[in-house]
């Protein structure tokens, strides 16, 4: 077991930065990263944190330590050099190939130290000429919403609503106040924007004995997460960005950052390319020549129409014949088609994805 005075600020692993990015784990109290090696030792896991520390208790995190190589490996551990964190390790001597030793952190607090954040020490395994160091950190009960900080709406029509959802979940160890505030002006809603998340995992002595450890644990279920839905209704074409502010009561603000591209709700009626004769190809005409033919013959000219919106819009097309046209067509060949005339029928109902 090791006590002492004192704090030395770990080299290898800088634990504010950990403690300010902490990695996701659903162990909520307890972090354990992933193994750390020195030489054919294998140190499991390479950094401990106990999250939602409460004074007069004791949490205890186990460590592995495993010989990888193929000869026998003696194993020093350096205990901690703060008050805060013990070691329990039984020295062992030489660990053989393929096998493991294990021993024991501890972390406790007074109720005097609850006004301090977060504790940080480290322990260092060492093994023949190598040695590797094994971070140690503790921080009080603290909220922490996490959600995914970009939302795309992707395309969206203008003066219609579009929504999507974002999922906020309370990854700390205290109940989350939180709330999403937008500037004046945005056209964009939250349902719901305020609300209360308690903590997805929690630490506690289940039973009683004055240890917390790593499977004493409770879910915080539905009420640990909620369901913002996030509505947008732009007034102009053209490209949308918005910043909105999650706030929690004891937490920095976040951003989460909403994009949208408005556009017009457009059919585009396309004709064949005159040289190719591929549909499609040759744009859109104010003209459709079908050329000449002879009487009772059918001729199709195949056209492609093209939805641009983001949105399946339904359609009708249809025709009227335009009989001042033709009568002067009558006129220009000596009225030689007699009274048969020109017989035009369109007439297109459907719905474009």
């Amino acid at each position: 077991m090791g006590r002492g005075g004192g704090v030395e600020p770990a080299t290898a692993m800088d634990p504010d930065t950990m403690l300010e990015t902490p990695p996701r784990t659903p162990q909520g109290g307890f972090l354990a990263m992933n193994a750390v090696s020195c030489g054919d030792i294998a140190v499991t896991p390479g950094a401990v944190e106990f999250k939602g520390v409460q004074p007069d208790l004791i949490y205890v995190m186990p460590l592995t330590i495993r010989n990888r190589g193929k000869s026998m490996c003696r194993v020093r551990i350096l205990p901690p050099k703060t008050s805060f964190f013990t070691l329990n390790y039984v020295p062992s001597g030489s660990v053989a190939p393929g096998l493991a030793v294990t021993a024991e952190v501890e972390f406790r607090m007074s109720e005097g130290d609850g006004s301090t954040p977060k504790f940080h020490d480290r322990i260092v395994v060492v093994t023949g000429k190598e040695k590797c160091e094994v971070p140690l950190l503790a921080t009080v009960p603290a909220p922490f919403v996490s959600f995914d900080g970009v939302l795309d709406l992707g395309l969206c029509l203008e003066n219609q609503p579009v929504t999507k959802v974002v999922q906020l979940d309370n990854t700390g160890t205290q109940p989350a106040n939180w709330r999403i505030e937008v500037d004046e002006g945005v056209n964009i809603t939250f349902h719901p924007s305020s609300g209360v998340l308690i903590p997805a995992h929690q630490h506690q002595d289940l039973n009683g004995d004055g240890k917390v450890e790593l499977h004493e644990q409770i879910h915080g279920g539905a009420q640990s997460h909620e369901n913002v839905t996030v509505t947008l209704t732009a007034t102009e074409q053209g490209p949308v960005r918005a910043l909105a502010r999650v706030i929690c009561e004891g937490q920095v603000p976040q951003m989460l950052d909403i994009s949208a591209n408005v556009v017009d709700q457009k059919l585009e009626l396309s004709f064949p390319d005159k040289e190719t004769g591929k549909p499609g190809e040759g744009g859109q005409v104010g003209k459709v020549d079908f050329g000449t033919t002879l009487y009772g013959n059918e001729m199709t000219i195949v056209a492609v129409l093209a939805n641009h919106s983001p949105q399946p819009t339904p359609f009708f097309i249809s025709s009227e014949i335009d009989r001042s046209s033709i009568e002067s067509m009558h006129s220009a060949i000596g009225n030689e088609m007699g009274e048969h005339g020109v017989g035009l029928n369109v007439k297109v109902m459907g719905t474009v994805e």
